[in-house]
């Protein structure tokens, strides 16, 4: 079997039936755009550990990114270990990724953040704020309904997200329930309902495309360069590390799959390496 008709299969019989539609938008595009074209006719059974390599080569002699890279490679090898278990191969070539580069984000002042809400008009201030002071993704925020509240405990429970106007589970598939400060649940009371908690002005789920043109109008009004929703989420998380918040906390509250992602954050700690040096003594007093 070629490499390029196991493709259809792969996506069709496992990716399809297994996975998010999220996900099988982003394996459709790494199969068309960069693994079939590669691989070609190539039969499933002849890819070596030094076609994965030429594999890399060719892609970052195109000036894609480590990180594309790194996600093309990692769909080729989710291919191949479904290839292995249907047993069309004999065993899984060894694939080593690139070297990721340091991500890097952008995040909010306090300055910048009271900057904000006084461009943001009443149609964006509440969503704005909750995305700002509980860190949610913008296809959390768009698909929030009333039911997932639990004002009297100040808590909403993360457990559906749309993308691309399909409503699913949140990203890495994870459920959980995040803690609001009293000014938030003050200024959401008003907005619970039954239904969406942020409808659009015809009463539907907003579009993802308009939040992001709108909350860049807004930081256009407030004198700030325009950005995405993803910075108010990076600037909770900030905030929170600034704070002192421990990381596994901060990995919990934002729904990171895996703590590597949160120690993104761990720079803005201003005391969390002096506590732990600090505790060794508290120890060693306490055997004392």
């Amino acid at each position: 079997m070629s490499f390029e008709e196991f493709a259809k299969q792969f996506l069709e019989q496992h990716v399809r039936v297994h996975h998010k539609y999220s996900t099988l938008v982003s394996y459709e595009s790494a199969l068309s755009q960069h693994l079939v074209p590669f691989f070609k006719t190539a039969p499933i059974t002849s890819i070596t550990e030094r076609d994965v390599a030429a594999l890399q080569a060719h892609l970052l002699d195109g000036s894609r990114t480590a990180k594309t890279v790194r996600n093309v490679v990692a769909v080729l090898g989710a291919a191949l270990r479904v290839a292995d278990e249907w047993k069309l191969i004999d065993g899984l070539p060894t694939i080593r990724y690139p070297k990721a580069e340091v991500p890097t984000f952008r995040f909010l002042t306090l300055e910048q953040c009271r900057r904000l809400e006084t461009g943001t008009t009443a149609y964006w201030l509440p969503m704005q704020i909750l995305a700002r002071k509980a860190g949610l993704r913008l296809g959390e925020l768009c698909a929030l309904e009333g039911e997932q509240f639990d004002l009297s405990n100040a808590r909403v429970r993360i457990d559906r997200a749309v993308w691309r106007g399909r409503v699913g589970s949140p990203k890495y598939g994870k459920t959980r329930v995040v803690d609001l400060s009293p000014a938030t649940v003050s200024m959401l009371r008003p907005l619970i309902g039954k239904g969406l908690v942020f409808p659009s002005t015809e009463g539907r789920m907003r579009l993802e495309r308009k939040c992001d043109l709108g909350l860049r109008r807004c930081a256009t009004r407030a004198g700030l360069e325009p950005f995405g929703w993803h910075v108010l989420r990076h600037t909770y998380a900030s905030h929170l590390a600034m704070a002192g918040v421990p990381l596994p906390v901060v990995a919990e509250l934002m729904g990171h799959g895996d703590i590597r992602v949160t120690m993104r954050y761990a720079h803005l700690s201003p005391t969390a390496k002096r506590e732990a040096v600090v505790k060794l003594d508290a120890e060693e007093v306490g055997q004392s």
